[in-house]
């Protein structure tokens, strides 16, 4: 079952009714979501809702169409992209949360080709902040990131990801990044250490690989920033310390900590290949400091020293 962009449309209009629409401010676009089968609002009300938009005039960069498939001689994912209208196409048969999960969290992909501009990215990385100035954390899965990152949250600083962010670039080269969405991934030991802190969020499931937890954290959405300056790097590893410790990177640690960034933005989003989005972040990324900071087994202290680091501002005195 193949369909051109325009006989879809009509397959979709014809087959599935009038719509729902609901609109997404994503910062540097603005997108319309046509929501033709209600299958799909808990998922979006899991995971995006920080980014609904209550302006609801009809005035779009982009549109997402989202249906569940029902034909059983149909794909059972069907994506489809009409460049003329930048008008993305997904539908699915299968429309548990399980199904999404394997597939990437929720139109991660569609995002990263909506925000691939020549000044902004949607990248796999965390970033918390205090005061106003954040630093952004890059590594990649099972390096210690997403539990500093919450536990950081929990412990007062303010937070943009711990997973997926826009980044932008302004005239001036100042970075900026922004949430996308209102989840949070945890393992499960990590689960039952942050238990009391967790008791208001919504647990999900698990991942793709099975191996952590998927939360909505919509009640925390008063601790989200949005284009919050981002002013330095940091490489987080699990070391064999008894405290952790922060300094700064080596030129090694630096290209690690941004190879890893690289490599996990590029499988997350689908964009191996694509040489140019590589270039525009390196470049985007290269002027910052970056700094190691090497992770305890005692969760509360590795929080305590980010924090107390990014309060010091101490990065800000050698910036490029």
């Amino acid at each position: 079952m193949a369909f051109e962009i325009k006989e879809l449309k009509e397959y979709i209009e014809n087959c599935y009714g009038i719509p729902q629409a609901v609109y997404l401010d994503l910062r540097v676009k603005r997108v319309r979501l046509l929501v033709y089968s209600e299958e799909y609002w808990e998922h979006i009300n899991n995971q995006i809702p920080y980014i609904i938009s209550e302006d609801i005039s009809d005035v779009f960069d982009a549109t997402i169409v989202l249906w569940k498939e029902k034909d059983p001689a149909a794909p059972d994912i069907i994506r489809e992209y009409d460049r003329e209208t930048e008008t993305y196409y997904y539908g699915a048969k299968n429309t548990e949360y399980s199904e999404f999960i394997k597939q990437g969290h929720f139109l991660v992909q569609i995002f990263s080709h909506i925000l691939n501009t020549g000044c902004s990215s949607l990248v796999h990385g965390a970033a918390v902040g205090m005061n106003g100035e954040g630093v952004l954390l890059c590594a990649r899965g099972q390096r210690g990131k997403s539990t500093l990152t919450v536990e950081a949250m929990f412990r007062g600083m303010e937070y943009v990801s711990d997973d997926y962010l826009l980044l932008e670039r302004d005239e001036n080269n100042r970075i900026y990044a922004s949430p996308i969405y209102s989840i949070i991934t945890l393992s499960p030991f990590m689960t039952e250490k942050m238990q009391a802190d967790l008791k208001n969020t919504i647990k999900l499931g698990d991942n793709a690989r099975r191996d952590k937890y998927v939360f909505n954290i919509s009640s925390m959405h008063g601790s989200f920033r949005k284009h919050y300056p981002i002013k330095a790097l940091v490489f987080p590893e699990i070391a064999e310390c008894d405290r952790p410790f922060i300094r700064e990177a080596t030129v090694s640690e630096k290209s690690r900590a941004m190879t890893q960034l690289l490599h996990s933005t590029a499988t997350q989003m689908g964009t191996v290949h694509d040489t140019g989005a590589t270039r525009k972040l390196i470049e985007m990324l290269r002027p910052l400091n970056c700094y190691y900071i090497g992770l305890s087994g005692d969760i509360e202290q590795n929080a305590e020293l980010l924090k107390e680091f990014v309060s010091r501002r101490e990065y800000n005195q050698n910036e490029v």
